[in-house]
């Protein structure tokens, strides 16, 4: 039964702010190392928010973005050369956000390449 749960990780949603807790990740660094100790957990998959680094701010800035996604796919590729994930891996990849990488070719090109071998 637990295989057939799926447990979506936010770490730090569009409200929460560091004024209401201490626990709340801001910068990329902190929101990957909160995702992956959500990993060691047993979660399934993650929804990211960014933040302003300065004021903690939900932010659609897309380099902050790509700093998350970065860390992310390295660490999704670190789970699979351990064995601790086997294929295919699943990401949801979101194309055309203002937020996020553009709709095209170029951005579709290198988030691909990026990706584990055997993902979907």
């Amino acid at each position: 039964m637990l295989e057939q749960t799926v447990v979506n990780f936010v770490p730090t949603g569009m409200i929460p702010t560091r004024a209401r807790t201490p626990h709340v990740p801001v910068h990329a660094d902190e929101i990957v190392t909160s995702v992956r100790a959500a990993c060691e957990l047993g979660i399934s998959m993650v929804h990211l928010h960014a933040r302003e680094p300065d004021s903690g701010r939900p932010t659609l800035a897309a380099d902050i973005y790509a700093e998350i996604i970065a860390g992310m796919i390295n660490y999704a590729r670190y789970l699979a050369k351990k064995g601790l994930v086997r294929p295919p891996y699943s990401f949801n990849l979101i194309l055309g956000n203002i937020a996020c990488a553009q709709a095209d070719l170029l951005h579709t090109g290198v988030m691909l390449r990026d990706l584990p071998e055997g993902s979907t």
